[in-house]
């Protein structure tokens, strides 16, 4: 039976594949790499590319501004201000900006202008990314009048932001300064006399008074604007001083309705370049996405797969991005995979805690960021294909809310597999056909394969049923693989191995820990001749392959 046509995976399913695959925990780590909370809020809805050319054009703009950070000078975008509030109330007519947000829209601006710059004196380099950078427009006029008007340093409109402004400033400095003159001559007047509570001119309600003993109120002339909390002291404005302040309140309101207008007029003129201003902004959170995905790729070495239609997976020296961030290189065993073409389906097998998961982890991560525009932690040569939906069963589930058993769950999933996969899904499931029976789980197991592999699914499985490598081993399509285990220390050595079977080792790996012989030659009788004859058959054939490389890996050496 033909599936139904492949539509969009719904987001409850791109969700679950995320953190089945872990891909949520690099997304968190690709936030951190953008330099603005802007770009950052990208990763949060990230979605899989399926179209061939933009994959191509997400993974090229990645791979450029990697060189950039490689071998070129320092890239421009080094701030980004979230000025998309400042542009939304821009737009209301009769709003203005404040000083603080319109540095930023002109900060942006200049950025903007600085990084179309530097793109465009490489654009023969770097062309995917000078074509998102030449939709930026050149606002120097806009960003030299803002700074004009408003101090960086302090956030200011500047004295000469306008003539008029300037005036009034002059005029408050030299009432101010009459001002302070006035309360010091009545200050030295008063304290040589004790009325005077402290040592100091204070303020109060923006003017300057003296503090004056509450015993003395009448013996100071002027008007109370205020006590303190104790009572014991007033806070006494001299008649004196009291015209001058006048006439400087007048002027703080008159520098306030200069300073709106200025406001106002930088605001009008950012409002008649909203849709071009929103368009440079556009770009530089592009950008600031684009350069958390290089950040990544340069700290974990990543290159760009190229990719094909022929629903190949060829994976060179793969590594799973996560174990890179954890342990290093040299500590994570590199991944080799070829299949698609004649084979689709691979059926791994070995030792628990061997790897088989983080090899299926690691394919899907690689389809994952493939499609997302980011490189792999792979050789360059590697190649993958493209995909309309990825499929994972990974780790064990259980549903409380819906009283699903962890067999059931599994089962859901191979039923949304069977209803959805085609020719262009990478299916991936690890311990497939376990919770159950192990016979019906295996006869299961092998109904579903036959029937991916019959439509063409790239499919990869985990298991430890002898069943499922006898089918691989006689089915057209359908490849062994297995997880290499050390034979004389008993370990993992975590490294895929294509077209044999491998053991579980339980037995080996049971004794290892101490199990008693008799308890262990009894599991032997009970496994019957037949089956210890093949699992011995394995284990000779991975010694002799390991043999063989070893022996390869000395021969290499004496070359070299």
């Amino acid at each position: 039976m033909k599936p139904p046509a492949t539509s969009n995976p719904p987001a409850t399913h791109l969700a679950e594949l995320y953190q089945l695959l872990e891909f949520d925990k690099i997304l968190a780590h690709l936030k951190q790499l953008a330099i603005s909370a802007i770009a950052s809020e990208r990763f949060d809805d990230l979605q899989l590319i399926s179209d061939r050319p933009a994959i191509a054009r997400a993974l090229t703009e990645t791979s450029e501004l990697r060189a950039i950070l490689d071998h070129d000078s320092p890239f421009p975008l080094q701030q980004l201000w979230d000025i998309r509030g400042d542009l939304q109330s821009a737009a209301i007519q009769g709003n203005y900006l404040q000083p603080e947000a319109l540095l930023r829209v002109a900060e942006n601006l200049r950025t903007s202008w600085q990084v179309r710059s530097f793109l465009h004196q490489r654009l023969a380099s770097y062309p995917n990314l000078w074509r998102r950078a030449e939709t930026i427009t050149n606002f120097k006029h806009l960003e030299t009048e803002i700074y004009a008007r408003i101090d960086p340093q302090s956030r200011e409109v500047r004295d000469s932001a306008s003539p008029k402004l300037q005036q009034i400033r002059k005029e408050i400095a030299r009432h101010e300064e009459q001002v302070r003159r006035v309360l010091e001559s009545q200050f030295k007047a008063y304290s040589q006399r004790g009325f005077l509570q402290d040592d100091v001119v204070t303020f109060r309600e923006g003017r300057l008074v003296l503090p004056v003993k509450i015993e003395n109120r009448e013996r100071v002339k002027g008007l109370v604007h205020g006590h303190s909390a104790s009572g014991s002291t007033l806070f006494i404005e001299p008649f004196e001083a009291v015209e001058i302040n006048n006439e400087i309140h007048r002027l703080r309101g008159e520098e306030a309705l200069e300073i709106e207008r200025i406001l106002r007029a930088l605001t009008a003129a950012i409002r008649a370049e909203l849709p071009a201003i929103q368009q440079n902004l556009d770009a530089l959170v592009h950008l600031d996405f684009v350069q958390a995905k290089a950040r990544f790729s340069q700290k974990l070495k990543c290159s760009q797969p190229a990719l094909n239609d022929q629903n190949l997976i060829d994976i060179s020296s793969g590594r799973h991005p996560l174990l890179l961030l954890r342990k290093g290189e040299d500590a994570v065993v590199p991944l080799d995979l070829k299949m698609g073409g004649e084979v689709n389906t691979l059926v791994i097998t070995g030792p628990n805690a061997g790897g088989k998961t983080v090899t299926l982890k690691t394919i899907g991560l690689f389809a994952v960021m493939t499609q997302c525009g980011i490189p792999i932690p792979a050789h360059p040569d590697s190649r993958m294909p493209i995909f309309d939906e990825i499929f994972a069963d990974i780790g064990d589930f259980q549903s409380i809310e819906q009283d699903l058993s962890t067999f059931s769950s599994h089962l859901q999933k191979l039923q949304t597999i069977l209803e959805r996969a085609d020719s262009r899904s990478l299916v991936l499931v690890d311990e497939i056909g376990v919770g159950t029976d192990p016979e019906e789980g295996s006869a299961l197991a092998v109904a579903v394969l036959e029937e991916l592999t019959r439509r063409g699914c790239l499919t990869m499985v985990t298991t430890h049923h002898g069943a499922l490598k006898e089918f691989a081993f006689n089915t057209a399509g359908v490849e062994n693989g297995s997880m290499e285990f050390d034979q004389e220390t008993l370990r993992p050595v975590y490294r895929l191995r294509l077209g044999v079977p491998g053991s579980s080792y339980a037995l080996e790996i049971a004794k290892r820990l101490g199990i008693a012989e008799a308890v262990l030659n009894r599991a032997r009788e009970l496994i019957g001749a037949e089956k210890g004859n093949v699992e011995r058959l394995i284990m000779d054939l991975e010694q002799k392959a390991q043999e063989a490389q070893k022996l390869a890996d000395t021969l290499s050496l004496e070359k070299n």
